[in-house]
């Protein structure tokens, strides 16, 4: 809006589309407006237009994030809040995308990812055992990390255990937090 009463000004001073393309970037850089859109406000203005807000925009406004779909979206959530944002979608009879916008523009709330989750097939391990070495700078910190190991386990189905010849495993050493 800033920069359309610019152009305006520009126009009733005489200046020309290039011109005032010019001294916007000056002034603004790469925020400035484009070329093609200084000379679309000349033309308007030469047209007689004189107004610089935007003009009514066709299509529907959007419907789907009114406050009953906002708060028909919070009950379903409190039921239950495994859902997936597509089941929700699926039983409220709404899209995706308000779904999505609904849990984080107005519930203020984000799907939490399971840490204990290997993202892609490829980096599993087979059997669900899971090769490791310790490197020996911190050795001193066995007990500490085999203690760590145990309870991982207990809380998953997966098992660490020393690597014996495998060449995929893990190395823990320091700095990795």
């Amino acid at each position: 809006m800033e920069q359309r009463v610019n152009i305006k000004f520009c126009f009733k001073l005489g200046k020309t589309a290039k011109e005032t393309h010019e001294m916007l970037v000056k002034v603004y850089g790469v925020d400035a407006v484009s070329k093609k859109c200084i000379f679309e406000w000349f033309k308007r203005f030469r047209d007689g237009m004189e107004d610089v807000k935007d003009e009514p925009r066709s299509g529907r406004p959007p419907t789907s994030t009114t406050p009953d779909n906002i708060e028909r979206e919070r009950r379903v959530l409190a039921d239950d809040r495994r859902l997936s944002s597509r089941m929700i979608a699926e039983e409220l009879k709404i899209s995706l995308d308000s779904v999505s916008n609904i849990i984080t523009k107005h519930l203020q709330k984000r799907k939490e990812k399971d840490r204990n989750v290997i993202p892609h097939p490829h980096l599993r391990w087979t059997g669900k055992k899971v090769p490791y070495v310790v490197d020996p700078s911190i050795a001193r910190y066995n007990g500490l990390i085999l203690s760590a190991i145990n309870d991982y386990h207990t809380k998953t189905c997966v098992r660490f255990v020393p690597r014996t010849f495998e060449t995929n495993y893990i190395r823990i050493f320091p700095g990795q937090g």
